[in-house]
């Protein structure tokens, strides 16, 4: 039973283990999922300035194509960015599904070795009432013994007594006997 409650310690340890970075994890990928909002109204803003820009035709063709490139560079590495954070966003999010998986593992060995813990407490005290009967039976046949051989010892001494007594007669026969053939003669 010990070994079953160290069991049952330890698969609650890992069980809590498991929330925390369950916990730790989802924290992360709501930071990731609002760097991701950020970047995308950013990339917005980009997008309305170069739409702007293009509408009102105010730069040259030289600046535009560079700002062009700029933007194009910009989006490149915004997108790269979005691209390695919605990677993560999802690799978290399988590993949620595993901390959730081994959560429930656990939360299933936990109640098997709880279904376990309550059968055998169930035939420790079984067994305790069976002891306990045997115990007292064991009690009533000792005494049972006991006024057996006190009644057997009584029957004796009555045997004993009544042998003394008749010992005792023929003592006092045979007196009588030798005091009259003595007075006889």
């Amino acid at each position: 039973m010990e070994r079953l409650g160290g069991e049952r310690e330890a698969a609650v340890q890992e069980r809590d283990t498991a929330v925390q970075e369950r916990d730790t994890l989802s924290v992360e990928r709501d930071h990731l999922t609002r760097s991701l909002e950020a970047l995308g109204a950013e990339w917005n803003e980009l997008m309305q300035q170069l739409s702007s820009a293009v509408s009102l035709g105010q730069e040259g063709a030289e600046e535009r194509e560079e700002r062009e490139r700029e933007r194009e560079r910009e989006r490149c590495a915004w997108k790269a960015e979005r691209d390695a954070l919605t990677a993560q966003v999802e690799r978290e999010r399988e590993e949620l599904e595993r901390v959730r998986a081994d959560r429930d593992t656990l939360i299933g060995e936990r109640d098997a070795s709880n279904t376990m813990l309550s059968e055998c407490q169930d035939r420790v005290s079984s067994q305790t009432r069976l002891c306990k009967a045997l115990q007292d039976a064991s009690m009533d046949t000792a005494r049972g013994i006991e006024i057996i051989v006190q009644a057997e010892r009584e029957r004796h001494r009555a045997l004993e007594a009544e042998r003394e007594a008749e010992r005792e007669r023929e003592r006092q026969a045979n007196l009588h006997a030798l005091t009259v053939c003595g007075q006889q003669r």
